[in-house]
């Protein structure tokens, strides 16, 4: 016989740590916390936290709450006027896959900063 792990019980999670769960991923969540500190909960116990300090990374948590969440919709980052637009995606923010599931490297802004 198979034994399988319990369901995971996001809510209960979110709650007791205190965030808000933005981007799933495999192994945890990119998260906001009532604090506004965006960073990564593993979704393991014990759920370590992680800071997230990556600009475009935080751009991208950003926004996608603010298009998940109403609420946060002041979240939205804002286009510098020195923003390029993202290479990859063209500036659509998506990247072509018959899914239309995929933020690309921009996070789904459409564009980056120079370096990035």
């Amino acid at each position: 016989m198979i034994k399988l792990d319990p369901p995971y019980d996001l809510r209960s999670v979110a709650r007791e740590n205190q965030f808000l769960p933005v981007v799933y991923d495999m192994g945890g969540f990119l998260v906001i916390l009532l604090t506004g500190k965006i960073g990564w909960i593993d979704m393991t116990p014990p759920h370590s936290w992680k800071e997230e300090t990556d600009p475009r990374i935080i751009r991208m948590a950003q926004y996608t709450a603010s298009e998940k969440y109403s609420e946060l919709s002041s979240l939205k980052p804002m286009r510098p006027e020195n923003a390029i637009e993202c290479k990859t995606c063209e500036g659509e923010g998506k990247i072509d896959h018959p899914s239309n599931a995929y933020a690309c490297y921009c996070g789904g802004l459409g564009w980056l900063l120079p370096g990035e």
